[in-house]
């Protein structure tokens, strides 16, 4: 398609949209990135709808489309509606793990409360109701496993900014809006939990937390066990896959833990600070379980 409408791929791809051949409208789009040539941003955005709509399941076009989504992401002129639906229905190919992720979903995740509480209880029940029969439909079930999707893979704190920093007030504020709806709801320790583990996550993680003592205050009060909760678990499992190394990388891991369970301690924040000792000792249990470990069980 790109020989043939090499002068004028625009109009081929307005013409594919219109005869429903999304393969054929993301390919041009791409073409036209490829050659660096202007195009209207609504086209690309209905490129990929008409692709979405009639082609979701063809695999072998899936890049094609992801490329032109990171396009979507980083212009000022797309609508944050348009790309934010594009993005919930591909969720799992934006799952992180290939470069690409649903930013607008996370950033609207991040500064809209009320956002975050819709999508947090079409994904759980509410803790009342816990261990209590329900009576779903397979389109409920469906849509509150792609949702539970979304907000497992969440890694934009609230109160990030653009510029890849923290406004305090405007977490402080998030969180304060989603406590008052989540208790009505029924949901607030999933809430907590959810939120501790995006801040394991840059701007704020381990060390980029204690830039921002209001965030990092928050993440100690008393109040908020659950919270602390999330961010330890958050921890254990973003090692992610590993080797044998005989104990070695989990001493490392216990002592990076360690460390900086002393500076969150020296920094105020005392119940931070237990959980990452926690954390630590953890991997040290680990690391000398592992350096007397055969690794050929014999």
């Amino acid at each position: 398609m790109s020989v043939q409408a090499e002068n004028d791929l625009i109009e081929a791809v307005s013409k594919a949209i219109e005869n429903k051949r999304g393969d054929i409208a993301v390919d041009g789009i791409n073409c036209l990135l490829h050659k660096k040539q202007a195009f209207p941003t609504p086209l690309a955005i209905s490129a990929v709808k008409c692709w979405i709509v009639n082609y979701s399941q063809s695999a072998h076009i899936q890049y094609e489309v992801v490329e032109i989504i990171k396009y979507l992401q980083s212009i000022s002129d797309a609508d944050v509606n348009d790309v934010c639906w594009i993005e919930f229905q591909l969720l799992k190919v934006l799952d992180h793990l290939q470069g690409a992720a649903p930013v607008m979903l996370e950033r609207r995740l991040s500064t809209d409360p009320k956002f975050f509480h819709e999508m947090l209880t079409k994904a759980y029940i509410p803790e009342s109701e816990i261990g209590k029969p329900r009576n779903l439909t397979e389109e409920q079930k469906r849509l509150a496993s792609h949702i539970f999707g979304l907000l497992h893979h969440w890694q934009t704190p609230p109160g990030s900014t653009k510029s890849e920093t923290m406004n305090e007030n405007d977490f402080k504020t998030w969180v304060e809006e989603v406590k008052t709806l989540s208790e009505e709801s029924g949901h607030w320790a999933i809430a907590q939990q959810l939120i501790g583990h995006t801040l394991t996550n840059s701007p704020a993680g381990i060390v980029g937390l204690l830039s921002y003592p209001e965030v990092a205050k928050v993440l100690d009060s008393k109040m908020f066990e659950e919270m602390r909760r999330g961010f330890s678990i958050a921890l254990f499992n973003s090692r992610g896959v590993y080797g044998f190394s005989h104990g070695e990388e989990e001493q490392k891991l216990a002592t990076f833990y360690r460390d900086h369970a002393q500076k969150y301690e020296l920094a105020g924040f005392p119940r931070i600070a237990a959980e990452l000792r926690s954390v630590a000792d953890s991997y040290q249990r680990d690391s000398e379980r592992e350096s007397a470990r055969d690794p050929y069980g014999n």
